[in-house]
């Protein structure tokens, strides 16, 4: 009798985990099928929301068609012929690629994959560059208010036509303020590090065709604003916004350079720049830019009398300071720094403008926006 009892109660307990199972398998199933509507939603409505934010900001953004695959708990989205362009009068480039996959897992819904096809183009000023790539790859992390959190960007065997090879990058940048907190606050955590670069003949590199390593390691202080960068570069100035560089090298032979220290951005947009830094082989640097031009002459002769003192063994160990786009070592005038080119013609100020050859000048002349000629201040 007892042993009946026992049987039937063993049954009855094997019933009851069979049906938990059950119940759990379908409330497990249900969940994922709701999961997969919710994200696939809000992918949709991320997506559209960043194409109007990029068109409000001047880009334009397009492709040919767009689908959903939410069939597993990875639920992936697949943009075909995608582009991106923007044109300005001193800006013009576009990106395209055949296509654009992103994945999510539904369990982890606020980070997102991004793999481009490998075959890439770029077009700068109506020049095509070809890119090919193994393994490209944009995490982005949110915060649950859909805020950019982090950014994660890896390749490898990178090559872009006429520009460079490159073997490997990885470049992360992570938000580390949180809201309310100090203007000058550190918000971000910047880190690049990219290995064995061989430079094309078209770039007329100063030093030898292959960069072994740049390493970057930084904090931004001030919010620079990832979701609306072009429009808040000012913003980030005016506050007093600057990167403080914990580490920066280059292995670029015959160069290595170590050094920390800090970066910002002046009024014409071009980088303030002052570096406590030790540099192997100083004088066949400077060589090499003298044979290309980029230091003159008389210029070169007098750092190497001056620095002489200051050198031993082909080490330098002094100050960089790069200010209104002249270029010291210590106290010693190098050399002058073209303008970078970046400063869009909306936020270029009265008093700046372009030179014949196209370079960015300051203060003495500006273009007459009727004429399109220089004129004097």
């Amino acid at each position: 009798m007892f042993r009946k009892i026992y049987e039937k109660f063993l049954e009855y307990k094997k019933n009851v985990v069979l049906a938990a199972i059950s119940v759990l398998v379908l409330g497990m199933a249900i969940y994922f099928f709701n999961a997969r509507i919710n994200i696939s939603k809000i992918l949709d409505n991320y997506i559209q929301n960043a194409i109007a934010q990029f068109e409000r900001d001047g880009y334009r953004v397009s492709f040919d068609e767009i689908s959903f695959n939410a069939m597993s708990p990875v639920i992936k989205v697949k943009l075909k012929n995608f582009r991106v362009s923007v044109l300005r009068e001193n800006a013009s480039w576009q990106y395209a690629t055949p296509e654009i996959k992103a994945s999510i897992f539904i369990l982890n819904p606020n980070v997102i994959k991004i793999r481009p096809d490998n075959r890439q183009l770029f077009i700068v000023d109506k020049k095509k560059h070809k890119i090919n790539s193994e393994n490209m790859e944009l995490k982005l992390r949110f915060h649950n208010n859909h805020m950019i959190r982090e950014m994660i960007f890896m390749s490898e065997n990178l090559a872009i036509d006429d520009i460079c090879n490159l073997k490997e990058i990885n470049m992360a940048v992570r938000k580390t303020a949180e809201y309310n907190v100090d203007p000058l606050s550190r918000f971000y955590d910047l880190l690049i590090d990219v290995k064995d670069v061989d430079l094309a003949k078209s770039t007329n590199h100063p030093l030898s065709s292959n960069i072994k390593n740049i390493f970057v390691n930084a904090e931004i202080l001030g919010d620079i604003g990832l979701e609306r960068a072009r429009i808040s570069m000012d913003e980030w100035r005016d506050i007093g916004g600057s990167v403080d560089i914990k580490e920066l090298l280059i292995d670029w032979e015959p160069m290595k350079l170590k050094a920390n220290g800090a970066m910002a951005i002046d009024d014409y947009f071009q980088p303030m720049i002052v570096l406590s830094t030790e540099i192997d082989g100083i004088f066949k640097t400077l060589k090499s830019f003298e044979n290309k031009d980029i230091i003159k002459r008389k210029d070169y002769s007098v750092a190497k009398i001056v620095l002489k003192q200051k050198v031993k063994n082909e080490k330098f160990i002094g100050s960089i300071n790069i200010q209104e786009n002249r270029f010291y070592l210590d106290n010693i005038l190098i050399t002058h720094i073209p303008m970078l080119g970046f400063v869009y013609q909306e936020i270029m100020p009265d008093n700046m403008g372009l030179d014949k050859d196209g370079n960015m000048v300051r203060d003495v002349y500006a273009v007459d926006k009727e004429t399109g000629k220089a004129i004097a201040y």
